[in-house]
């Protein structure tokens, strides 16, 4: 009787055993504190619906005819490469939620996103190129993760024409 008591005890802290085996996550402060099961699938599904809301607003609200020098496309870029400094997914992440978002537009919003999406990028560029001392007078949004750098933006605008099967185009305007 007891050996049985002893293999059900045995049994029952095996999984117990197992969560205390896990590695703890370390944060900047030197606190540690063990991972939660699913907390990385949730922290995912939180940045890619963050980035389809983002890119929504983009179709559905931003004024396409501004240039890469309009607050509107700065405060859409600012967004977006605030965004990717915090969540820091992978290419493939965003390339699936842009191609997710695009299929969910409209066919009006569908056909003005990719010259819309262009002066973002433009305005991104522009905004993460060395030089600028301070940030960007951004009425209605304040940045959070600035400065951003060149590459972190050429990476996520590249996913971004990446999902809707484009390449990036040159920053630069064509008149220059």
């Amino acid at each position: 009787m007891k050996k049985i008591a002893a293999a059900l005890l045995a049994l029952c802290m095996l999984p117990l055993l197992s969560c205390c085996s896990a590695a703890p996550r370390i944060y900047n402060d030197g606190s540690a504190a063990l991972p939660v099961p699913g907390e990385e699938a949730r922290r995912a599904d939180a940045a890619r619906a963050e980035l389809e809301l983002l890119l929504s607003r983009i179709a559905a609200v931003y004024d396409g005819e501004k240039t890469a020098f309009s607050l509107s496309a700065k405060e859409a870029a600012a967004e977006l490469l605030d965004w990717h400094s915090a969540v820091r997914p992978d290419a493939e992440d965003i390339e699936a939620s842009a191609k997710e978002s695009f299929m969910g537009f409209t066919p009006q919003e569908a056909a003005l996103f990719p010259v819309r999406l262009d002066s973002v990028w433009r305005a991104a560029y522009l905004l993460s190129s060395p030089g600028e001392g301070s940030p960007p007078e951004l009425y209605g949004y304040e940045p959070q993760s600035w400065p951003w750098s060149s590459e972190s933006a050429r990476a996520l605008f590249s996913a971004l024409y990446g999902g809707l099967g484009r390449e990036l185009p040159d920053p630069q305007p064509a008149d220059k």
